[in-house]
């Protein structure tokens, strides 16, 4: 029973991350992504030749606070969000190498033992992830929407 809903949630979590919409602000030629990680900058204001437009600083303190904050917070979201998918394929590499194991054991009872933990690890792991993973993206899609 564990393990069914174990994997609905991981499922649920998976499908509510590709859901959640991107705020893209900039221009979809300025968007370039390695391996499918999007760049530090995603999100970020800019104008025609794909320069990073610095945060307005009005002659309101507080909207320049707010500008400057949201500016900071969606850099460092975007890391995050980056850092959150690395960890979610290393993740992945190790639900397969613990089902390697597990397949692997042929009656052997300690390399059973040893697969069934080393997949368990790796599944609690990716659930972790994929929902830091959702909710980080949602936080970064919130804060560039402002």
């Amino acid at each position: 029973m564990k393990k069914k809903i174990l994997a609905l949630a991981l499922t649920l979590a998976t499908f509510i991350g590709v859901l959640v919409p991107n705020g893209s602000v900039f221009a979809a030629e300025c968007d370039t992504e390695f391996l499918g990680l999007r760049p530090w900058y995603y999100g970020l204001e800019m104008d025609e030749s794909c320069n990073i437009k610095s945060p307005e600083l009005g002659s309101d303190a507080g909207t320049a606070g707010d500008n400057l904050a949201i500016f900071i917070w969606t850099i460092i979201l975007n890391v995050l969000v980056d850092l959150f998918t690395v960890a979610g394929v290393v993740a992945l590499g190790f639900v397969i190498y613990g089902g390697y194991l597990f397949l692997r054991s042929g009656g052997d009872v300690a390399f059973a033992t040893k697969g069934r933990k080393t997949l368990t690890a790796a599944l609690v792991g990716l659930l972790i992830v994929t929902l830091a993973n959702v909710i980080s993206r949602l936080i970064a899609t919130v804060i560039t929407s402002q």
